[in-house]
């Protein structure tokens, strides 16, 4: 018996069947909706998290031998970022499956929860099969668009090029928190570079590190103009 109506669908989609098809649902269930935490996909996001940090670390290690620990920590880094890994899950079709409260205000499937669904789709995999299992799944969803994304403009690492600016004169970003808005389930961060004391820049995203990101680029932009 099939939990819900679409898992089948769903199933083809993702290119593997579940044994346990609670797990499933679970990896798709928003904590608005879940009657306690460990109804939501909040751990398995956290365990998928830890799988595609190794997944792909083990993967740029194998494919590009010749690359030092910062090339490939920036490599990691793009691919594991929440925006390309919300536009696989896009791509895929999450959003139509994920079980949430469609009449909260103020609710939207935001860049951020698709990001953690598809985290959560990989923690399930493991859970109700093997490590290989994830492998296959993240080769087929993800590594398949690893050379689009890695030499995708739109995943220039902003915050490494602005430190490496500033410590050529001998000093530091650093970065804080100005402002968080929106409900848990939603957060917008809106984050502040500084040169000392002096603001450089001031980044928006859902999550820190691409709020950081947007800062970063906007210092950039500023400090080519001086």
């Amino acid at each position: 018996m099939k939990i819900f109506r679409r898992q089948n669908e769903l199933e083809k989609i993702l290119g593997y069947k579940f044994s346990d098809e609670k797990i499933l649902v679970r990896a798709l269930t928003h904590p608005s909706v879940a009657e306690k935490p460990s109804d939501s996909y909040q751990r398995l996001e956290f365990l998928g998290d830890a799988l595609l940090d190794y997944i792909v670390g083990d993967w740029l290690f194998r494919k590009y031998p010749d690359a030092n620990e910062g090339k490939l920590t920036e490599m990691r880094r793009i691919l594991v970022n929440s925006t390309a890994l919300a536009n696989i899950a896009k791509n895929l079709g999450l959003q139509n499956f994920i079980i949430y409260d469609s009449s909260a205000e103020n609710f939207s499937l935001s860049d951020s929860i698709l990001c953690d669904v598809y985290e959560s789709i990989v923690g399930a995999i493991y859970v109700d099969s093997s490590l290989k299992s994830v492998e296959d799944f993240i080769s087929r969803t993800l590594f398949k668009y690893a050379d689009i994304l890695l030499h995708s403009p739109k995943f220039i690492n902003y915050k490494g090029q602005l430190l490496e600016l500033l410590q050529s004169k001998g000093r530091q970003p650093h970065y804080i928190v100005l402002e968080t808005t929106g409900p848990p389930h939603n957060i917008e961060f809106t984050i502040g570079v500084y040169d000392v004391d002096e603001l450089l820049g001031i980044g928006v995203g859902a999550s820190k590190k691409d709020a950081e990101q947007n800062a970063a680029k906007k210092a950039l932009e500023m400090l080519a103009k001086l």
